[in-house]
């Protein structure tokens, strides 16, 4: 007892290790994209930039896939909206079954939401013993929500999963890459 004078147990603040909790110290990882337009500053190697000749594809802004035959109405404003907010990084070869798939889930989502109305009453209903229970719609849609969200994610709508997927690959054809190309200086290296 003499070594802890008289106490049954030493501090707790001093013999007890405190354990790692994964807190980075520094600044965060910016996305690639983001430190190139900052100018680089930590001087790391970075991916070269994607250029005319290495991005996968090369599309137009203006050319949106054609709606699909079974899009309703919302249906077929939401793939123009799609498609056109994603043209910068969405490849109608790889990306449509997705897209399918996402319209699909929105348009149920919205014939689920028109059915149930805009009265709140309609979102819960009494059961035959008396308790009041939300409607099986209203789980739908909140579980369709969720399934939406991590769709958009996968497809790269958020910036920042767009630098995560390294999604940056697909350009937009651009007249400058045309003169770029015209006007480069021919190299002095020999192979």
């Amino acid at each position: 007892m003499s070594l802890w004078q008289g106490k049954a147990f030493p501090c707790v603040w001093c013999a007890v290790p405190k354990p790692k909790t994964g807190v980075g110290r520094g600044a965060k990882a910016q996305p690639i994209e983001t430190h190139r337009l900052r100018g680089n500053p930590s001087h790391k190697a970075l991916p070269p930039a994607p250029t005319h000749d290495t991005a996968v594809v090369v599309v137009h802004l203006d050319a949106v896939p054609p709606v699909p035959a079974w899009c309703d109405p919302y249906g077929a404003q939401v793939w123009q909206q799609l498609w056109s907010a994603g043209r910068r990084h969405l490849s109608d070869e790889h990306d449509m079954v997705m897209m399918c798939l996402l319209v699909e889930k929105l348009q149920v989502c919205q014939a689920l939401r028109v059915w149930l109305g805009t009265d709140v009453r309609n979102r819960w209903y009494t059961t035959a013993n008396g308790q009041t229970v939300t409607h099986p719609a209203v789980k739908q849609i909140e579980q369709a929500d969720a399934q939406i969200t991590g769709w958009l994610q996968l497809m790269g709508f958020p910036v920042s999963d767009r630098a995560r997927l390294g999604l940056f690959e697909i350009r937009v054809a651009n007249e400058l890459d045309d003169y770029r190309r015209r006007n480069q200086k021919p190299s002095n290296l020999v192979d």
